[in-house]
């Protein structure tokens, strides 16, 4: 889906509706389904996929890229246990097609709905199999080592934690994905702050908002999240109206914990 991460959801939306009635071809059917994947409609994604699939679309990878995008719905909506056989059989599709490429990113979702439910050793797993493919096939490992940092860091790992969350920087600097490298620069500034390096984390986070005023994006939710929380004690009404309004209803197991972690920071 090139078209879609390239110029965005809603602009490649309206090119796979004109692609599809023009060609009636199952790949722009499956655009539109990607592209309602990437504006949050996962309702409608789902429909399209379950449509997809009930006319038994022709090649195992064709296959994989349904059965995944249904997994990767799931994983948005916080359904994380129901991901995981749709996921399963986008990995065994790949396989047979010999995707080694696509495997990594079945793999990496697969941790990433085992890590968000807390099943971290299943998570690891996974993550392992992923970190095997993604060095024998040259795969940018960004995303992977974000997860790698998070699955650390809530097994108490915080040293690893922040090990991983660097290299993840590095990755994603190395594409130039610059709201990754925004995201994973928070992380760095987390994860010194939990191994009490204050003052390195408090730059680090200034470095993210700087870096997103000369990319001219805006701060991504978890830099904004970050903040909030070290300095929960200077701005309290700022923590409150990002922190809480932000994840009061979240359901996955890292941001919950994160959730009560700042809840019980105390101020003087």
């Amino acid at each position: 889906m090139d078209i879609a991460n390239a110029y965005g959801a809603e602009q490649a939306h309206a090119y796979f509706n004109d692609c599809h009635f023009q060609t009636q071809d199952p790949m722009c059917f499956y655009g539109l389904a990607y592209t309602w994947y990437m504006m949050g409609e996962n309702d409608k994604s789902i429909e399209m996929v379950e449509y997809l699939l009930a006319a038994q679309p022709a090649g195992d990878k064709f296959n994989g890229h349904c059965w995944a995008l249904m997994g990767a719905n799931r994983i948005w909506m916080r359904e994380f246990e129901a991901a995981q056989e749709p996921l399963e059989k986008a990995l065994a599709y790949y396989k047979k097609a010999g995707h080694k490429r696509n495997m990594f990113k079945v793999l990496v979702q697969l941790g990433n709905g085992k890590l968000r439910a807390g099943h971290l050793e299943e998570a690891d797993r996974y993550f392992e199999r992923a970190t095997f493919l993604a060095i024998s096939e040259k795969v940018n490992k960004g995303h992977l080592y974000s997860l790698r940092g998070i699955s650390a860091y809530t097994q108490e790992k915080k040293a690893v934690a922040l090990n991983f969350a660097q290299l993840a920087f590095l990755e994603h600097e190395e594409i130039g994905d610059r709201r990754a490298m925004v995201d994973s620069r928070a992380y760095i500034a987390f994860f010194q702050y939990e191994t009490g390096k204050q003052k390195e984390a408090e730059f680090s986070i200034q470095q993210a908002k700087e870096m997103s005023e000369i990319l001219e994006i805006e701060p991504t939710t978890w830099a904004t999240l970050v903040e909030a929380y070290i300095k929960k004690c200077e701005q309290p009404e700022h923590y409150k109206n990002t922190v809480v309004s932000n994840l009061s209803e979240e359901k996955g197991y890292f941001l919950r914990r994160f959730m009560e972690l700042t809840r019980k920071k105390p101020c003087p």
